[in-house]
């Protein structure tokens, strides 16, 4: 899912291409929609306009699944990624990691885990709706959790577990559907819900029935981001030995990399390939 300048997600697409991938696309609507490249299939998700910290967010997430679960093709994992991401594995390797990793679910959990229940225990309105700018969004949530308990609002399930970690996975077509049957909180006027609904549906699910990836919040999703310099840092070609050190490792995917600062990044990705 991506906006704005798409060619950091073609080149992305150029290096994932191969009859074993399929690529499904959602770029919000409120961009120019790119005409993608690839020998692969490429399937379009009808657009929308998305916006940060809104429910828009896991529609758009939601919307990819069930077009994905919806192709006969009976993929064996669906890897979220977004037009500011550059895989970190070779094709190659890319395809047999996850193939020896096999039904274990790559999705981030926080630790250590706090509170986050206020995201989906009450309702949020609409910013658009609203014509609320994104430097406001967070004033009117924290306005909605400080106001609606004293109403007494809750909108989760009795005895639900709410878990957080990255909004960015590599999941089963098990769990993609598990997802989209979910209904222990909601998925409507929620609040930064993209870094919950993995989480708390594997936070809610029998552990026999999903294997969850170990490591730190990064290795389990499998993505190489970075919070410590940044929100998230940007990688350029300055990072360029950080990020080979991490080439054909754990990590399918880095972020964020912007197109105009990352040309010998891609260059010694491409040339180790």
């Amino acid at each position: 899912m991506g906006h704005g300048d798409p060619r950091l997600a073609q080149w992305t697409i150029s290096q994932l291409d191969d009859p074993a991938v399929r690529f499904f696309i959602h770029w919000d609507v409120r961009s120019p929609q790119p005409s993608f490249r690839a020998t692969s299939e490429i399937v379009y998700v009808p657009p929308l306009p998305v916006y940060w910290g809104t429910d828009s967010q896991v529609r758009v997430i939601r919307r990819l699944f069930a077009a994905a679960l919806a192709d006969d093709e009976g993929f064996g994992y669906l890897h979220l990624i977004s037009g500011a991401d550059l895989p970190l594995m070779s094709l190659p390797y890319f395809l047999g990691f996850f193939e020896k990793n096999k039904g274990v679910e790559f999705v981030g959990f926080e630790s250590p885990p706090t509170d986050c229940s206020y995201r989906v225990r009450y309702y949020y309105p609409s910013p658009k709706k609203l014509n609320i700018p994104r430097s406001v969004v967070g004033k009117v949530a924290r306005l909605c959790w400080t106001l609606e308990p004293l109403v007494g609002i809750n909108r989760v399930a009795p005895g639900t577990t709410v878990a957080k970690g990255h909004a960015w996975f590599s999941v089963t077509s098990a769990l993609a559907q598990t997802t989209l049957d979910f209904d222990k909180i909601p998925f409507d006027h929620v609040y930064c819900t993209d870094e919950v609904m993995l989480q708390t549906v594997l936070a809610n699910t029998d552990p026999s029935l999903a294997s969850v990836a170990h490591g730190d919040e990064n290795t389990q999703a499998s993505r190489y981001i970075d919070w410590v310099r940044g929100g998230p840092h940007t990688f350029t070609d300055a990072d360029v030995d950080e990020l080979m050190a991490r080439r054909n490792t754990d990590f399918a995917f880095c972020r964020k990399v912007d197109w105009s600062t990352s040309g010998a990044l891609r260059d010694a990705l491409a040339a180790d390939g």
